[in-house]
């Protein structure tokens, strides 16, 4: 019976650790550690007031973006694409059909923007009047801190 535990708590170990919240990464993961799952160098890397920011070109989809991972207190808690020039919202389209096929409908939906709340990740689309269009992962208590809301470990525990 303890083996089958043992076992069991193994497994669900091992799953939780190669689950990956964004691309290779994890959230709380270090800036050292996402550089080794993103592999290759970043287009450039800055840090101000104990926030980092290491930046990739890529290609996602056919289309030439940017990606920007942030760090908080070196742990990974946001991730972005950037894609430039998207004047008919053709991206924007092509980016929202993409996140419907993984994430499911969106939790909110308006005119330049849909989100989704996942159970670890909020995620947000939107299309911006300066015809950049963006695709934002937020590890969910961080979500919560920089919107003013409850962490969901404090909603939990009320």
């Amino acid at each position: 019976m303890m083996k089958a535990a043992a076992a069991l708590l193994l497994l669900f170990l091992a799953q939780h650790v190669a689950a990956s919240d964004f691309r290779n990464a994890s959230w709380l993961m270090s800036s050292d550690q996402v550089r080794s799952a993103e592999g290759g160098d970043p287009l450039s890397a800055t840090e101000t007031n104990g926030s980092q920011q290491l930046v990739y070109k890529i290609f996602l989809n056919g289309l030439a973006g940017l990606l920007t991972y942030v760090f908080d207190g070196d742990r990974l808690v946001s991730a972005s694409y950037r894609f430039r020039r998207d004047q008919d919202r053709s991206i924007y389209e092509v980016m929202k059909k993409s996140a419907v096929d993984q994430f499911g409908s969106p939790s909110v939906q308006k005119d330049t923007m849909v989100g989704w709340r996942l159970p670890r990740t909020e995620v947000a689309l939107t299309s911006l009047p300066d015809t950049s269009c963006y695709l934002v992962y937020w590890e969910k208590n961080y979500f919560a801190k920089i919107n003013g809301l409850a962490s969901s470990e404090n909603r939990t525990q009320q």
